[in-house]
């Protein structure tokens, strides 16, 4: 498409360090708080050419400097926030940490004190309301003392006990309503400290602006540019509604598109070990983000009016963001509605390898069951004072030689380009998967394309590899969240994984489709989800999946396979017919993006040894059944192609139909009878014929 080639103007929105930048961001005109304006993207594009030529000389004397820079790849450390991980971007001189997601393009910004913003850090009206909670109680505390100390009234002589006694009830009547009432307000009170959460405050930014387009949704597929009418108000009545899959779940967004400064500056993600993440910072320390370097110097930029997704509603129970910010879509250009990348900008020109190297905390299963160990060992065995593991940091690399990063690695063949808006992905080709030594999947089917997806935790998989895993592994395929989709009563939802919600101790919760695992002898460990890259070769290499390391602890469930259906889409062929590798999988390897020769490679950190104890049980076939592998399960033989044959339930063995020799001896009697009769019928007419000529 056309206007994707816009995107290659997405760097008129750079603006290099001296003089240059701050000439051109006071030369930036200020939006106008009234009415909504017209302001197209290829205005706005036009009036930083200028910008643009004003910052060339510094651009290019730039190019040299991460050239050099990048010689060697330089790391940078990812913030890991329960199962994502995290970058540190200041947008409107508001520090935010961002996670990451490699199948999506844009900022996107989750709104303070909306149901967007989880991220735990309290906001500023939240403190000041639980400062005052103390002076609150101790007020209550002194009227209830002062009542005490009164002289109660007493009731007059001549007051029947009759009107004592209407009188206690009514009393107890209101003090029934007002606990009532204080439960409600406490209730209330819970859900207001739940949305007055700090994230990013459109308000704070004094350079933001927002497109009041008319629920117009922003999409690289639509025949004509996004056009943004801009103001300073970001009134939600103009939001539009996006979805997206994460964890094979639909997840839905309410957006604003706007604009605001963006910077990437010398960031520290990190944060103190054992903290909660996204918690305030402790009294007299600087907020998080502005203790140590995290993004090297040579690429610190910063983007006036630069393009941002204002995220205002989330209605899902499953929250895959808690504890962060917003989301930073790191797909790429063509993916892009608004003609700027970030991420396009952060890589070019001199970066062509980009590594990851993440490493999430153990599952609480693995924590739970390292602590059980240690609690039962003797004290004269066990470690004087054992402390929690360290947990191993997570780094992205950026480097000019994709080969330079990690070393040897397996590479994948060079991806499929072309197809619009899967040239941004991260994705590779896998062949031949097999699980417990047999091949799974689909047997028409040998290939499979795999995403890089930095949005989702588990391994998403297609529901022919779905049922596979259900088939060999110990799970507990009768629970709800491991029912097959295809066997459910509505058959328009019948390819569609939604999240189910059950009922606990604790409320209703909604849940993905992990399967449980379960509990008897010889169900663990699991065994390795093998794979290759190529199929060029006779013996090509394979690289595992240790499904053991993608067990996970569900509150309320109990261990679970961080293993979910692919949802079905309309797209075509190929999108039911992706595997995603979320964190939790890439975790298990080393990944590098070489965007020269347009591949990805793949390195396992841990070699594991296989076990196929967990494994069941090969099925065993009778008489004419063929065995299936990818389900585990022998398949009748279809005795309808044969003429008069049909199965026997007993010994699975095309034979003649029960019904066949009756119908065989009643024909021919039939035929028998009819042939008498035709006798019969010959010989009355010959004698009255005989008998006429007499």
């Amino acid at each position: 498409m056309l206007f994707l080639a816009a995107c290659c103007c997405c760097c008129c929105f750079l603006i290099a360090g001296g003089p240059a930048r701050a000439a051109a961001a006071a030369a930036a005109p200020p939006g106008e708080p009234g009415a909504p304006r017209e302001v197209p993207d290829a205005a706005a594009a036009a009036a930083a050419a200028a910008e643009a030529a004003a910052i060339a000389a510094a651009a290019a004397a730039a190019a040299a400097g991460p050239a050099k820079a990048l010689q060697t790849p330089a790391q940078v450390p990812l913030k890991v926030v329960g199962s994502r991980v995290a970058l540190g971007v200041q947008v409107g001189g508001q520090q935010l940490l961002l996670g990451l997601d490699s199948c999506k393009e844009g900022l996107r910004l989750f709104a303070s004190g909306s149901s967007a913003c989880t991220s735990g850090r309290r906001g500023s009206a939240l403190q000041q309301q639980q400062q005052q909670q103390p002076l609150a109680a101790a007020q209550r505390q002194q009227q209830a003392a002062a009542e005490d100390a009164g002289s109660p009234r007493e009731a007059p002589a001549g007051e029947p006990a009759a009107g004592a006694a209407a009188q206690q009830q009514q009393q107890e009547q209101q003090e029934q309503q007002q606990g009532d009432g204080k439960a409600k307000q406490r209730k209330q009170l819970a859900k207001q400290q739940q949305q007055q959460q700090d994230c990013y405050s459109p308000d704070a930014s004094n350079s933001s602006t927002w497109c009041l387009n008319w629920h117009e949704v922003c999409t690289p597929f639509s025949e004509s540019p996004f056009s943004c009418r801009a103001s300073k108000q970001h009134d939600p009545q103009y939001a539009a509604r996006y979805k997206q899959i994460v964890d094979g779940i639909f997840v839905s967004e309410v957006r604003l598109e706007g604009y605001d400064t963006v910077e990437l500056v010398p960031t520290h993600v990190g944060g103190p070990p054992g903290g909660p993440p996204g918690g305030p910072p402790p009294p007299g320390a600087p907020r998080e983000g502005t203790a140590e370097m995290s993004i090297p110097s040579f690429f610190s930029l910063r983007l006036s009016k630069f393009p941002v997704k204002l995220v205002l509603e989330r209605d899902t129970d499953f929250d895959a963001y808690e504890g962060l910010d917003g989301v930073w879509g790191i797909a790429g250009p063509d993916l892009c509605c608004r003609e700027a990348s970030l991420w396009n900008l952060l890589l070019e020109p001199a970066v062509k390898g980009v590594g990851l190297d993440i490493n999430l905390p153990p599952p609480r299963a693995a924590a739970a069951a390292a602590a059980a160990a240690a609690v039962a060992a003797p004290a004269a065995e066990a470690p004087p004072e054992p402390g929690p593991p360290a947990e191993v940091p997570s780094f992205i690399y950026f480097s000019q030689e994709a080969r330079s990063i990690f070393g040897e690695m397996e590479w994948a063949q060079r991806m499929q380009t072309g197809a619009a808006g899967v040239d941004a992905l991260m994705h590779f080709t896998t062949f031949d998967w097999k699980l417990c030594g047999e091949q799974v999947g689909h047997p028409l089917s040998r290939s499979w394309e795999a995403i890089v997806d930095l949005s989702s935790e588990c391994l998403v998989v297609p529901p022919p590899m779905w049922k596979s895993l259900r088939a060999w592994l110990p799970l507990d395929v009768e629970h709800e969240l491991c029912k097959d989709p295809e066997a459910e009563e509505d058959s328009l939802n019948a390819h569609i994984s939604r999240p189910v919600s059950l009922q606990g101790e604790a409320g209703e919760k909604t849940y993905r489709r992990t399967c449980p695992l379960l509990q008897r002898p010889n169900s663990r460990p699991l065994p390795s989800l093998s794979f290759s890259l190529t199929q060029t070769q006779s013996d090509p290499p394979r690289l595992q999946i240790p499904l053991e390391k993608l067990v996970i602890h569900e509150e309320g469930i109990g261990d679970v396979l961080c293993v979910v259906p692919q949802p079905f889409l309309s797209m075509g062929a190929d999108q039911w017919r992706q595997i995603r590798f979320g964190t939790r999988v890439l975790s298990l390897f080393k990944l590098v993006m070489d965007r020269d020769n347009w591949r990805v490679g793949l390195q396992e950190k841990h070699a594991e040894p296989a076990n196929d104890v967990a494994c069941a049980a090969r099925a065993v076939c009778r008489g004419d059944q063929v065995y299936v592998p990818y389900t585990n399960r022998c398949a009748d033989p279809d005795c309808s192609v044969k003429i008069l044959f049909e199965m026997n339930p007993e010994t699975k063995v095309c034979e003649l139909a029960w019904w066949v020799p009756g119908a065989v001896v009643a024909a021919i009697a039939a035929l028998v009878t009819l042939e008498l009769y035709v006798l019969h019928l010959r010989s009355r007419v010959v004698a009255e014929a005989c008998s006429g000529r007499r």
